[in-house]
């Protein structure tokens, strides 16, 4: 057993600015799942690492050696429907100017939380959406012009849309 590896499984990444200083931070989602977890839990970790971006020189490509904060979260086959989506970055839902985090959470419902300017993330969620059906997938769009992100979410056999509207999702 002194052996086994951690297995990584996904590994999922993009820059986005996130404050809005100027300077994309760096977003790294992984999964992973050791042996001995996978065969007497089927547990899988998710972790989430966010670099603050910073300027050096006149580059503005080069991101903090450590990370501004970091989110970790264990799943196991009970709870896997957190499983389908990753997080998304992308879009401002509540107004303020500042990307949200959207995720599913471990009972498969739609949970968005703040990001604050200094890169800190709101541990409690400002919108939770617990739908009828199995969230299959998620899109972010801007459906009514109102430069507030959408979003639509992909059930088996339907659809439904969460709009944003003065600040909130509805």
């Amino acid at each position: 057993t002194d052996n086994i590896q951690e297995i990584v499984n996904a590994l999922d990444f993009e820059a986005i600015d996130l404050n809005l200083d100027g300077y994309p931070e760096l977003i790294i989602n992984t999964y992973s799942a050791s042996p001995l977890k996978a065969i007497s839990s089927g547990s899988v970790d998710r972790r989430l690492f966010v670099f603050r971006g910073k300027k050096k020189g006149d580059e503005k490509t080069f991101f903090d050696r450590t990370p501004a904060f970091t989110y970790e979260e264990s799943f196991t086959a009970t709870n896997f429907k957190a499983l389908t989506g990753e997080r998304s970055f992308s879009g401002d839902f509540d107004g303020d100017g500042v990307n949200d985090v959207i995720s599913i959470d471990n009972n498969g419902a739609l949970s968005a939380n703040r990001i604050s300017r200094d890169l800190k993330l709101e541990a409690e969620p400002f919108f939770r959406f617990t739908p009828v059906h199995f969230i299959t997938d998620k899109t972010l769009v801007n459906l009514n012009q109102d430069d507030r992100t959408d979003i639509i979410l992909e059930h088996q056999q339907s659809l439904t849309l969460i709009i944003s509207r003065k600040g909130a999702l509805q």
